[in-house]
């Protein structure tokens, strides 16, 4: 039969290791999370960029239309 202390013992331990476990899936998420905020950043400032070459291309037809 296990003492009291060892059982304890190993409770405080199964408990630890649930801990930790949840912990690396926090962890995970938290990851995934960055990642997906990065890739939206990225979007957002492609289509930024897009927007003001668009519009500088639009400018330039203009001023090479009023040109001629």
């Amino acid at each position: 039969m296990v003492s009291f202390y060892e059982w304890r013992k190993g409770g405080q331990a199964r408990w630890q290791h649930d801990e930790n476990q949840e912990q690396q899936k926090e962890l995970a998420k938290g990851s995934e999370n960055q990642s997906s905020q990065k890739r939206q950043q990225i979007t957002q400032e492609q289509q930024a960029k897009n927007t003001v070459n668009h519009s500088k291309k639009i400018k330039s037809i203009i001023i090479n239309w009023q040109k001629s």
